[in-house]
């Protein structure tokens, strides 16, 4: 990708980490490009995601809000039901077919095809060190949690987007962060934490 695209006018740099802290990386990249730039807005896209169609990048672009995180993919609660059998909108197959379009604000805001406001890792960086070690490769949720906090904007981006782990070759040998080992156990117990222990208030 980097010969194939990089050039004067469009530098690309690739980072490597030997630990294993997951998309957890991709935040704290963020934060240290914000320091270092002047960036008003943060793009971020998962290597499983295809473009569907030309001008996919430029409409994500046009519906960046300030104050706010537009995700692809996300989750609209139900009161006291569970992170997993609690989304208003289908899930990310749904989502990719564009099925209720009338979800226009998410509760969870996936981080794998998202444009947010630069401003936000502010509030990442004076709250990272709160969540639990455990916790670390689920830090969607904590991003979540922290646009409630804020008082900031979550909502959907409309996309023509595929997934590639639900191509019918690859589903059952998904690589995918939410399909491995007890990932599925993570996200449940972390809704739940925050919910108790910070009070993240979600659900109508």
């Amino acid at each position: 990708v980097v010969r194939a695209l990089g050039s004067d006018r469009l530098i690309i740099h690739t980072y490597h980490h030997a630990d294993d802290a997951g998309p957890l990386r991709r935040y704290e990249y963020a934060a240290r490009i914000t320091q270092q730039y002047l960036v008003d807005y943060i793009i971020a896209i998962d290597d499983d995601l295809i473009f569907r169609g030309p001008n996919q990048l430029q409409r994500l672009w046009d519906q960046r809000l300030p104050n706010g995180m537009g995700c692809f993919y996300g989750k609209t609660f139900k009161r006291n039901m569970g992170y997993w059998d609690s989304v208003v909108a289908p899930g990310i197959r749904g989502v990719t077919q564009g099925a209720h379009p009338e979800v226009t604000r998410w509760h969870y805001c996936g981080a794998g095809l998202s444009i947010i406001d630069a401003q936000f890792w502010r509030i990442w960086d004076s709250h990272i060190r709160k969540i639990p070690t455990q916790f670390h490769l689920v830090e969607d949720l904590w991003s979540s949690y922290l646009l409630k906090l804020a008082n900031w904007d979550s909502y959907r981006v409309f996309l023509n987007v595929s997934d590639a782990n639900y191509f019918p070759n690859v589903l059952n040998k998904s690589a995918a962060l939410w399909n491995r080992g007890n990932m599925r156990k993570s996200k449940q117990d972390f809704f739940v934490w925050l919910k108790d222990k910070c009070g993240w208030s979600v659900g109508a």
